[in-house]
């Protein structure tokens, strides 16, 4: 059986799921835009996303301390994506005046911090909503498969990607990558450099040999 496919958002998948996140009103909107934001720029689970508290992001430093799970290596990655930064301050200001006082970064209504159970339903929420996205991928990890493409399609090294994901093992990077495009042009070009023309130049040789 042909090994399955990363399952990952294409640009546009992603563009339209984003798109509906920010077009959302209500009370939790800026909560659920700095949610979305985050996991997707961190590549986080989304337990590791329940388990953020506020005092892992840094405001001066605009970085942000990221627990990982299931054997992963936590790690501390600087925001960079200006997107993330306003969605991570506005709601962190709407917190304030708010008067919420919880630890964690996501909360509940209740003030609880946000479960994987809410989170799955949001996702889930939003890329039907987006309509064009399979439901295959209406899940969370699919945006840390997204972010592990987008890292490698912008031809970040093994080792840079594999720290920002926190793979302990590179085995677990290398599986994002297989179909990135970036990779398969870097290996057809190297292929042509290599053997391009060979078989032509060779042919050519012996039918002009055979001619004279």
């Amino acid at each position: 059986m042909e090994k399955e496919r990363m399952q990952h958002l294409t640009i546009d998948e992603t563009e339209l799921l984003f798109r509906e996140i920010y077009r959302e009103r209500g009370i939790h909107r800026k909560r659920n835009i700095a949610i979305f934001e985050v996991a997707k720029y961190c590549a986080l689970r989304a337990s590791e996303v329940s388990n953020l508290r506020v005092s892992y992001y840094d405001r001066h430093a605009k970085q942000i301390y990221c627990p990982r799970l299931k054997g992963s290596n936590s790690n501390t990655l600087k925001i960079v994506n200006a997107h993330v930064i306003k969605a991570l301050e506005d709601y962190l200001d709407e917190r304030t005046a708010r008067s919420i006082e919880s630890p964690y970064l996501f909360v509940s209504q209740k003030g609880n911090p946000i479960s994987r159970q809410r989170l799955d339903a949001l996702i889930k929420h939003f890329c039907k909503k987006a309509q064009y996205i399979y439901p295959s991928k209406w899940h969370m990890h699919v945006l840390k498969h997204t972010r592990a493409i987008e890292l490698a399609e912008l031809d970040f090294d093994i080792d840079d990607i594999q720290f920002w994901l926190g793979h302990k093992n590179a085995e677990n990077t290398f599986k994002y990558l297989e179909f990135t495009i970036s990779l398969r042009k870097r290996m057809f070009h190297r292929l042509s450099t290599l053997e391009g023309g060979s078989y032509t130049e060779r042919y050519t040789d012996e039918y002009h040999q055979k001619e004279e």
